[in-house]
């Protein structure tokens, strides 16, 4: 069962992780702000329970993170 867990947190975090980038090339929305408003509606539709999605420091980080890039 421990294995099941932990493979179905690899699995989710592999949805997040894809979602992000994907939205996050897409070159229409040049705002920060739109880019990550969209992450957040995207990861409340494929993942509601996932913890990341109230972390505002977790966004800001994204933000932060591809402002550099």
């Amino acid at each position: 069962m421990r294995d099941t867990l932990i493979d179905d947190k690899t699995e989710s975090e592999c949805i997040i992780a894809a979602v992000i980038s994907a939205i996050w090339s897409l070159e229409r929305w040049h705002d920060v702000g739109d880019r990550l408003y969209a992450i957040r509606i995207a990861l409340i539709y494929v993942a509601p329970s996932h913890p990341v999605i109230d972390d505002a420091g977790f966004l800001a980080g994204i933000a932060s993170m591809r402002a550099r890039a």
